[in-house]
């Protein structure tokens, strides 16, 4: 790609005043052509003249240090002086007010290929046609009305200000891709070798056009931020396109790659095209994707998941990895050199898995604090990452802390925590899981009727662990994203992985239930996707908990490779009492609340809590103090919801 500088435009007034000088004169020079093309005025034209106007010409472009713009454009595009002259003819009434009205206000003048045509030198037809050098490179627009001749010319936005010396960005790219923003990149060693590596074939390759680059692998910050890199390395600034904005039709698509091969050349761009997206069902778009890649004339990025890119170019393709725990806590360590913060390093290397960029940004933000600030809160607020529609935010209340469970199943859940807390001490320094990846999540599983406080005690391990907490339906994902389930679960990881966040999977029966035998492609789909999940589930460096109302519902294959099986039983009159006493709001103004009556009710904690919310509503809405009767009317309406009759010894002595 031959550059025009950049310090050329608008940085440099004796430049931009002596490239305007020399556009004032070529339309001097055509005002001239077009003035004598008319009889009354065709004696005037004569080759001293012209000569006259060409010597002018060329003494201004000769003043202008470095290359005028126009010139630029007929070197790059290879036009034909005749070509340059009708982009140029396309432009003059953008200069020059006056150059469509020579013969006066009442006898204005269409610009078309006719005019040039008419009136300038070397004429050729070919120039005209669609894979002409003119309309081919998008440098020129045709307004195509009953007849090619008499159509009007003009050129885009962009190659007018390109014209001028000031850059503009195209708004067909504006519509479309977002510019990445430059910032100091941190790559490990291994992913600015890969930078390195592109550089390298980048700026070797004898035709730009034949080959593409391709990044794969689930990390797309880092993938950015060896593009920039690359970018940084050839003094380009990064265009970032989503392959669903490539058009679908083929008469677009082919204006599209105009618009793009003139921008990159003109605006200096390098385009990374986001393909991480696709969905291999939609075979339309895969293919329209890889006749945009194949028919641009210059090298671009593409971001993938996979390998899949079928084009006819040669192909570069590279896979990105994100740093490992070892790697991620020696950049750690390179950067915050306080005792305390290295006791808290191998912990949040453990627990978020952040690339170098997000470790540079949260250790900077710790050196620049004049607060004391815990290094854990700050990896947590910068690694948050969007989950997505598949995932919901749970926000744990504090009372969940008040988890009343039996002593058995309490000791069960500090086992799960210290799990989680002391991974990095087993797994990293006593080298417990050195060799394998597998085995580093804590898969547990919550199994109990509804409303015996599974969620709660989900919550409650977010507040112990200090880690955000996300619902997850499965039954939603199933039947909603058939075909596209493994990847929507691999983000999900992904995100999760990152952020370091616990992922609660409601209903978990619905895809690791018993499965009957298999009798069609669904069938082996569902299976598919099981496996899936149980791998990923083993990789995962968090805590993820599947929630079940039957425990019996899974195969003894699969409640085997949990970590953990915590059954939440019925509570019994005395927890009940005691969630009824947790349940009431320290600030209610009650009146003869006895909760030893209140737990002769059989209900679970779910059912305690409604019932609780409405006494308080009934209460407050009758002006009185909470009280027995007021817990009396809401527990009907509750059985009634259960489809159950309430027994007048769950209620004896109450009112």
């Amino acid at each position: 790609m031959t550059n025009l500088p950049q310090e050329a435009f608008e940085s440099k007034l004796n430049w931009f005043d002596a490239n305007r000088a020399y556009l004032v004169q070529q339309v001097e020079y055509l005002k001239y052509l077009l003035k004598t093309s008319y009889p009354e005025f065709s004696s005037e034209r004569t080759d001293k003249t012209t000569a006259k106007y060409r010597i002018e010409l060329e003494k201004l472009r000769d003043s202008i240090p470095g290359v005028a713009p126009v010139e630029y454009l007929a070197e790059i595009f290879n036009l034909s002086e005749f070509e340059k002259s009708v982009l140029l003819l396309a432009v003059a009434h953008e200069l020059d007010s006056s150059f469509l009205k020579p013969l006066g206000e009442d006898k204005p003048i269409v610009v078309n290929f006719s005019l040039a045509l008419a009136i300038l030198p070397d004429a050729c037809w070919d120039s005209l046609i669609p894979d002409g050098a003119l309309r081919k490179s998008g440098l020129l627009e045709v307004e195509v009305s009953t007849s090619l001749t008499a159509s009007k010319i003009s050129v885009p936005e962009s190659v007018l200000h390109f014209i001028i010396g000031v850059r503009s960005e195209d708004k067909t790219i504006l519509s479309v891709a977002d510019t990445l923003t430059s910032r100091e990149n941190y790559l490990d060693k291994d992913n600015g070798r890969i930078a390195e590596n592109i550089f390298k074939i980048w700026t070797n390759l004898h035709d730009l056009g034949s080959s593409f680059f391709s990044l794969t692998g689930e990390n797309a910050d880092i993938k950015r931020d060896i593009a920039l890199t690359l970018a940084e390395s050839l003094n380009l600034q990064i265009k970032f396109l989503p392959s669903f904005l490539i058009p679908k039709d083929l008469k677009e698509l082919q204006s599209f790659v105009s618009v793009w091969d003139r921008e990159i050349l003109l605006s200096e761009y390098l385009l990374m095209i986001d393909c991480n997206d696709e969905k291999e069902s939609d075979t339309e778009q895969l293919r329209m994707v890889d006749y945009f890649i194949d028919k641009l004339k210059w090298p671009v990025i593409c971001s993938t998941s996979g390998k899949r890119i079928s084009t006819r170019k040669e192909q570069f393709s590279f896979e990105v990895l994100k740093p490992g725990v070892p790697e991620q806590q020696l950049y750690w360590e390179s950067l915050l050199s306080s005792k305390e913060h290295k006791s808290q390093i191998a912990e949040v290397s453990s627990h978020f898995d952040l690339s170098f960029s997000d470790i540079h940004t949260s250790a900077t933000e710790i050196k620049s604090s004049v607060e004391s600030i815990s290094l854990w809160d700050v990896c947590r607020k910068n690694s948050k990452t969007k989950m997505g529609s598949l995932a919901q935010k749970i926000e744990p209340s504090l009372g969940s802390l008040d988890l009343i469970l039996p002593d058995r199943e309490k000791v069960i859940l500090e086992d799960i925590v210290n799990h989680v807390k002391l991974r990095s001490t087993v797994y990293q320094d006593w080298g417990l899981l050195k060799n394998s990846s597998r085995g580093q999540g804590v898969t547990v599983l919550f199994a109990g009727a509804s409303g015996t406080g599974k969620t709660t005690a989900a919550e409650c391990l977010s507040l112990r662990l200090n880690l955000d907490l996300y619902r997850i339906d499965l039954s939603c994902i199933v039947s909603k994203y058939i075909g596209e389930t493994e990847k929507n679960l691999q983000q999900l990881f992904l995100s999760a992985e990152k952020s370091g966040a616990i992922l609660l999977f409601d209903e978990a029966d619905a895809l690791f239930g018993k499965r009957t035998q298999v009798k069609d492609s669904n069938d082996r789909h569902a299976n598919n996707e099981v496996s899936y999940l149980l791998q990923r589930m083993e990789s995962f460096r968090g805590l993820a908990i599947l929630t079940s109302n039957f425990r019996d519902s899974f195969d003894k294959a699969f409640l085997r490779r949990l970590r953990f099986i915590v059954q939440f039983p019925f509570p019994s009159a005395h927890e009940r009492e005691l969630i009824w006493q947790a349940m009431l709001p320290q600030k209610a103004p009650s009146e003869g609340i006895d909760f030893k009556k209140l737990a002769q009710l059989n209900v679970a904690g779910g059912n305690i809590r409604n019932i609780t919310m409405n006494a308080c509503f009934g209460a407050a809405g009758s002006k009185e103090p909470l009280q027995m009767k007021h817990y009396l009317k809401a527990s009907r309406e509750e059985y009634l919801k259960l489809e159950k009759n309430i027994t007048e010894e769950e209620v004896r002595g109450w009112v």
